[in-house]
């Protein structure tokens, strides 16, 4: 595989994010992600992401591979483009579902033990992970990432003892995580726009239909 140049790697952390490093390719036996990553190659699989950052294979080795090479992986007669945005709605669901249930979990352990926790946060964390799960928008990623932002500051400012210190530390870490995966999905979904070539062929075989 060629070197890539600072320019390339400008851009491409500019259409792909910030850690994009090289070009996604293929080889015999694995996909290199955009970040870098090598995974195996299971060409069996309709469906395989990378084990770092999560993106989807086909679509990555499609939209951010080396210009003018083409590093598809055909297995189905449906293409990946076309499936992406369910495979991206389902990912959103999936983190979500888990945030939704862990928040409420901790909501009722700050509850029970009151003594130790406080259960007014407690009742605060159940009402968000509730909303969490019913509210299974791209937004709610800023609304986590906010609720443990302002858990991360309060622990940190509390002061009570050395361990919630260091915990707040990680809650501002969780925090920013979250935030930033509303801005890759948003990534994602201008990707996904259709062109206006296809606009026009659809609008054509709308009318012959």
């Amino acid at each position: 595989m060629e070197e890539i140049t600072n320019e390339q790697v400008r851009q491409l952390k500019q259409s792909a994010g910030e850690d994009a490093v090289n070009f996604a390719y293929v080889t015999e036996t694995e996909w290199i992600c955009v970040c870098g990553t090598h995974n195996p190659l299971d060409k069996a699989k309709e469906i395989q992401n990378c084990s770092r950052c999560h993106r989807n294979r086909d679509f990555t080795l499609e939209h951010y591979g080396r210009p003018g090479e083409k590093a598809q992986i055909h297995t189905t007669a449906v293409s990946s483009t076309a499936r992406e945005p369910e495979k991206m709605v389902a990912g959103i669901k999936k983190d979500l579902r888990s945030w939704g249930f862990g928040l409420i979990g901790i909501g009722i352990i700050s509850i029970v033990l009151s003594g130790f926790l406080d259960p007014i946060w407690g009742g605060v964390l159940i009402v968000l992970g509730v909303l969490t799960l019913v509210i299974q928008q791209r937004g709610m990623f800023i609304v986590i990432g906010i609720g443990l932002l302002l858990a991360g500051i309060m622990n940190i400012t509390a002061g009570e003892c050395e361990g919630w210190t260091v915990f707040g530390f990680f809650q501002l870490y969780w925090g920013a995580q979250e935030i930033r995966k509303f801005w890759k999905y948003a990534s994602l979904e201008a990707h996904l726009e259709p062109s206006e070539e296809t606009k026009e062929d659809v609008s054509e075989l709308e009318e012959k239909i």
